[in-house]
């Protein structure tokens, strides 16, 4: 009798099993190399950086000038009662590493934004600002720009968290759509698909067979019957589509039968084109994607390989992903068919290899520049291909563009006065070295009305409302939103770290009165 032997994950995959699941130990060896930098130990700057932290971020540096003040301890977790009168940057650093001893490389700096110098920020994978006057940030903004470094800036002022992304160019490959069309190819079957298919004959199959035949292939039986009733021509209108949706139920025998439900249900596939989506042709377009060179990324060497395998072996189709949705089917059946197109998706993915090993000498890279496992998962998610690209905070607080005012007067849930609200009293405190009060109002109404100029919105855009809860708020952080804010942010920053999930295009605005929230593209 031979005997089973079972793999025991080591003690770093059991530590981490749950993000390994989400993003794989690729997602997982970006984060445990990632240098994260953070300006300002504020309650969400802390926030957000626990929360990376936890799941094994490699390196952090926490940069602050300020010392611990009974204040922080109201709002900040990562303070004690014995840290007043201390260096925040060190307490907070000091109580941060006691969270996971795998991140080992924590260092502290006591000093200002201000007196550090552009070279400082190059060693970084990411940088976040917590708390930085307006000047800070947009200084922070053109160094991080310059040097294609990802910048998130998180704040809490009383009741409101404010999250902004800047990078210029953040490519996603794995965008893990909440909803997906299954890549089956009905509608223009393979041939090793059609063979498969034809092997069954709908009305001389037993009752057992019958009842579990994989839908794929009754979908592909019921549009080789509709096309020759209509001349070859598969439904195109809305009436003709439901026409054939109650035709594929008509080929049922039981209403009992689930795989002739599950047909019914996915009925579109058998008529959805399997051409290339236009996002995806834009990115095919792309000048990055046309002309790549020693310099270009990975991904814009894959999107023009990708270009080529369409045009080539793909005859206009991407390549396929291999996997297919569970199903009722009989198990051999089931898996047949799963070979079936697993087997065809290694021939595609030997395409695009093929492709890529072409360019890679042509721009006089080595052909081991991008593994076999990238090209997968690049085959794999080539439909779900996302290019994001956001604006400079530098250029959004010089000269802001229509595309601003836009978002703000149009948003649903009405938080676009609480983004002027806000951006004023950062600009008051920039100009009064203190945050707005009640006692305040005439001069912070005074700059409300400014940057309502600035952004050609009318005076009555922001009400007294907005005015007098803003001034109430006095940059109170409350614990509460700052945790929000942190849950948030750190979410965001995963994001970018791991290259997996389309981040948020570009700012977030959380409303703790109204429990809302709303994103601005800017």
């Amino acid at each position: 009798m031979s005997e089973t032997t079972s793999v025991v994950p080591n003690q770093h995959d059991q530590k981490y099993d749950r993000q390994l699941r989400l993003w794989g130990g690729h997602g997982q060896k970006l984060l445990e190399e990632s240098k994260v930098l953070l300006l300002g130990g504020t309650a969400a700057g802390t926030e957000t950086l626990k929360n990376l932290i936890l799941p094994g971020l490699g390196s952090f540096t926490i940069v602050d000038d300020q010392k611990v003040v009974n204040a922080d301890l109201g709002r900040n977790f990562f303070v004690e009662l014995g840290d007043v009168g201390k260096s925040r940057a060190q307490v907070t650093k000091t109580h941060l590493a006691e969270l996971n001893p795998d991140c080992k490389d924590h260092h502290a700096i006591e000093k200002k934004i201000d007196e550090l110098d552009a070279d400082f920020f190059s060693s970084f994978s990411l940088v976040i600002a917590s708390g930085a006057s307006e000047d800070n940030i947009i200084k922070v903004s053109k160094i991080c720009w310059d040097r294609n470094i990802p910048f998130v800036v998180v704040d809490v002022y009383g009741f409101f968290g404010y999250i902004r992304l800047q990078d210029k160019e953040h490519t996603v490959i794995e965008s893990h759509p909440e909803f997906s069309r299954s890549d089956l190819r009905i509608s223009s079957p393979f041939p090793e698909f059609v063979s498969f298919a034809d092997t069954f004959d709908l009305d001389k199959l037993g009752s057992y067979e019958h009842s579990h035949l994989p839908f794929p292939v009754i979908l592909y039986k019921a549009i080789s019957l509709w096309k020759q009733k209509h001349d070859g021509k598969v439904p195109s209108t809305s009436k003709e589509k439901d026409e054939f949706k109650r035709f594929v139920s008509t080929l049922s025998r039981s209403p009992k039968e689930g795989n002739f439900q599950e047909a019914y249900s996915a009925s579109l596939l058998a008529i959805a084109p399997t051409n290339v989506p236009s996002e995806i042709q834009d990115l095919i377009n792309d000048e990055k994607a046309k002309h790549v060179t020693k310099d270009s990324s990975n991904f814009w060497i894959l999107v023009h390989a990708l270009g080529e395998f369409v045009q080539n072996e793909g005859k206009g189709q991407l390549p396929l992903s291999g996997s297919i949705p569970d199903m009722t089917a009989l198990t051999d059946t089931y898996l047949d068919l799963q070979n079936i197109y697993n087997k065809k998706a290694a021939e595609h993915f030997e395409a695009l290899k093929k492709h890529v090993g072409k360019i890679l000498q042509g721009i006089g890279k080595s052909e081991s520049a991008i593994t076999g496992e990238e090209m997968k998962r690049f085959c794999k998610n080539s439909a779900h291909l996302t290019v994001v690209r956001h604006s400079s905070i530098a250029s959004e607080y010089s000269s802001p563009s229509d595309s601003l005012k836009e978002a703000l007067e149009f948003d649903m849930n009405g938080n676009g006065p609480w983004y002027v609200a806000l951006r004023a009293a950062s600009k008051f405190h920039q100009k009064h070295k203190k945050y707005p009060t009640p006692g305040d109002a005439v001069a912070f109404k005074t700059i409300v009305n400014d940057l309502l100029k600035q952004l050609s919105l009318p005076e009555d855009f922001v009400a007294e409302e907005h005015i007098v809860e803003t001034l109430r708020g006095e940059n109170s952080q409350l614990a509460t939103i700052a945790a929000v804010i942190g849950g948030i942010g750190s979410q965001e920053v995963l994001k970018l770290i791991t290259k997996q999930w389309v981040p948020l295009d570009c700012t977030y605005l959380f409303n703790g009165h109204a429990s809302s929230s709303s994103t601005f593209k800017l």
